[in-house]
């Protein structure tokens, strides 16, 4: 005689466990696609959370000012959170395929640079003939005290 138990749920082994399905999602029913958004997913997940306080903060780090910039946004934080996954499971000794974590790299490397974030570096960039003209002066002003010196 078999007794039924109640299968545990667990937290690593073979069964992981998944999100719920959407309860009401309408769907087009010639494509079968339906509009999901970030802010709709279930913020009773620390994982989705943690994505939506990152998309604030990178859409007010970037200065979004555009839906195309707030789109690129999106993708940059899907992606490294994608790539911060991918480099748990190599931490913990799982295979991974490293032709699609570098192209990953290279993904939100270019997202990142779209937005624009390789130009926010915190000093001001100062134009080629100012550069110049300030190593001209330092220059002029060494050998002028220099000379000075010497006499």
């Amino acid at each position: 005689m078999k007794s039924k138990t109640k299968k545990r749920l667990r937290l690593y082994g073979k069964q992981k466990p998944r999100l719920p399905k959407p309860v009401n999602a309408k769907k087009d029913r010639r494509s079968g696609f339906s509009l999901r958004l970030i802010q709709e997913a279930d913020s009773r997940f620390s994982v989705v959370k943690t994505i939506k306080r990152r998309l604030e903060q990178l859409i007010e780090d970037a200065g979004c000012d555009s839906i195309q910039k707030e789109i690129l946004a999106g993708r940059a934080v899907f992606m490294a959170a994608r790539l911060e996954s991918m480099e748990v499971e190599a931490l913990e000794g799982v295979e991974i395929d490293w032709g699609s974590y570098v192209q990953a790299c290279n993904c939100l490397n270019g997202v990142l640079t779209k937005l624009g974030l390789d130009k926010h570096l915190g000093h001001e960039v100062i134009k080629l003939e100012q550069y110049v003209a300030g190593k001209t002066e330092k220059h002029d002003g060494r050998h002028a005290k220099e000379r000075k010196h010497r006499s």
